[in-house]
């Protein structure tokens, strides 16, 4: 198989070129230092839809219940200690005016977004997880990460790796000796 990877934001994203679909059965792929990759199918999504509300004003105010307590015997009874009336969940101290419902239904009505659709013609992997520092350091040899020694007071190896440069990232760096584990078959499938 033949892989091609791009580090995004810590995240392995690997895809898979040349390979038939019906050829990638294996949803999950573990390197042999760990690194877990998710199998993403082709397909389409909608990304980018954002629709927001407005509270409504003539809305009675949300209350909380009383609080109660479960005797030995599993009824409850109501908790004298916590007795009070029941609570709007609302702060009175942020109640809305008039203008800002318009206000609110304005911005709405500038920012909902229907999104748009995203179509994904190969399979490809991405990493589960964000890339440790440990990680990094096993492939490339070096850590790049300011946050780790006395800046931090547990394992910085355990932490996602920082500070990379993109050259760092693609050709010749990172993303191509990952590949090449893969590749070579240091890679297991799950």
């Amino acid at each position: 198989m033949r892989y091609s990877f791009l580090v995004v934001s810590s995240i392995v994203l690997c895809s898979i070129a040349g390979v038939a679909q019906e050829r990638v059965t294996s949803p999950t792929v573990t390197n042999s230092i760990g690194m877990e990759f998710v199998l993403i199918q082709p397909g389409s999504m909608q990304v980018g839809v954002f629709k927001p509300e407005c509270p409504d004003p003539n809305a009675p105010p949300l209350t909380f219940p009383s609080a109660s307590v479960r005797k030995a015997d599993g009824t409850a009874t109501r908790n004298a200690a916590a007795a009070r009336p029941a609570m709007p969940a609302r702060d009175p101290r942020a109640a809305w005016t008039p203008a800002d419902y318009a206000k609110c239904a304005e911005l709405v009505k500038q920012d909902t977004s229907d999104g748009f659709e995203v179509k994904i013609s190969k399979p490809y992997f991405i990493g589960k997880y964000e890339v440790t520092q440990g990680q990094w350091q096993k492939v490339m040899g070096k850590n790049p990460s300011v946050f780790q020694g006395d800046k931090v007071t547990d394992d910085a190896q355990k932490h996602p790796v920082e500070n990379v440069t993109r050259s760092a990232q693609h050709r010749g760096g990172f993303a191509e000796e990952v590949a090449v584990q893969l590749e070579t078959g240091s890679g297991r499938s799950e």
